[in-house]
């Protein structure tokens, strides 16, 4: 799998490129430090006009991202993703984009769609490459719902919505099987005739793009939470048990001061002093007091990723990618040049 990251500030006019990125997204979630905001999910197997989902009220934000391919994210005018902003450190957005590393024959991401039946206890086929793996993370979605995700630290039957800072869910994303997972018969996931947008993410046991964490807040400032196999560069925390008013936050690295962004409702304070990052660790992160990552006795899962060893197969010159995006032929040349006595010519 491919990860990709940054900021940026809205403008508010419809066609705005966010560039900078060197994958093709297969999924992309943005969300914003300003909680009114509404943080959106996109998937690649959505049809046209199908661009996100705002997550806090359940309404098609259709003007919210227009396109995306190799060379970026094309915005819409909507102030889930564009609203002009404030120069204040809040109204800033922030994005992760998760790609298909296909060019080495990987398949560690899988999007699709279904159409639900309204039957319990349904089982999805995935496609991933190695048809003998579970997923580590799944989420599902349709137009007008909250976004459901489970993983594997989830116990028997339960999920949560990625943008709810409720209790876990039942009977929805129930449980993972072999290249597979099942859902129960709620209308978030299964409703008869809606169509389903997924996700599912596996561990390839390769290069650790992806690690999948668990922890029990303290409530002790400077907690370090230590085991990931590679350095991250990005995270998405979610609380998942009683007493939670706190939101799915989106951490990413390179941003100082160490900040976050919210993907859910929730009683958010982004004030400096209290934000949820301490640092950016080698195995890990470091999290602060606050309650969206360290609430005492709540437990939290963490999705890590990482960008290290990643050689995107989406990487290429800008010029190639606006002819890409302008549906244009090209022809390129290249100018090899081979070491004397390698007996190779050009």
């Amino acid at each position: 799998m491919l990860v990709g990251h940054g900021t940026y500030r809205g403008d508010g006019v419809q066609g705005r490129r966010i560039e900078g990125w060197e994958i093709s997204a297969a999924v992309l979630f943005i969300a914003c430090r300003e909680q009114s905001r509404h943080p959106v999910v996109w998937i690649d197997t959505m049809g046209p006009g199908e661009a996100s989902w705002d997550g806090i009220v359940g309404l098609v934000a259709s003007s919210a991202i227009v396109k995306v391919n190799h060379a970026g994210i094309i915005l819409g005018a909507d102030v889930a993703v564009n609203e002009p902003l404030q120069p204040e450190a809040l109204q800033e957005f922030a994005w992760l984009a998760l790609g298909k590393d296909t060019h080495r024959g990987r398949r560690d991401l899988v999007t699709g769609s279904y159409v639900g039946d309204g039957n319990d206890d349904r089982t999805i086929p995935i496609g991933f490459a190695n048809p003998t793996k579970q997923p580590l993370i799944v989420g599902v979605g349709r137009f007008g719902d909250s976004f459901v995700v489970r993983d594997a630290l989830h116990g028997d039957g339960e999920s949560a919505r990625l943008f709810d800072s409720t209790d876990v869910e039942t009977n929805k994303i129930k449980a993972f099987g072999v290249d597979s997972f099942e859902v129960g018969s709620d209308d978030e996931v299964n409703a008869a005739g809606s169509r389903y947008y997924f996700f599912a993410i596996a561990d390839d046991g390769k290069d650790g793009s992806v690690h999948l964490g668990g922890w029990t807040g303290n409530g002790v400032p400077e907690y370090a939470l230590t085991g990931t196999p590679l350095p991250p560069d990005a995270v998405i925390i979610d609380g998942t048990d009683a007493g939670g008013t706190q939101p799915t936050l989106l951490a990413l690295k390179g941003t100082p001061p160490p900040r976050a962004w919210q993907l859910g409702v929730g009683v958010w304070d982004p004030s400096p002093g209290l934000d949820a990052i301490h640092s950016w660790d080698p195995t890990g992160i470091t999290v602060n007091s606050h309650l969206a990552v360290n609430r005492d006795g709540r437990d939290f899962h963490g999705w890590f990723f990482s960008t290290v060893g990643q050689t995107p197969a989406g990487r290429m010159s800008v010029p190639l990618k606006r002819a890409l995006e302008r549906g244009e032929p090209a022809i390129w040349l290249l100018d090899i040049q081979f070491p004397p006595g390698s007996g190779g010519s050009g």
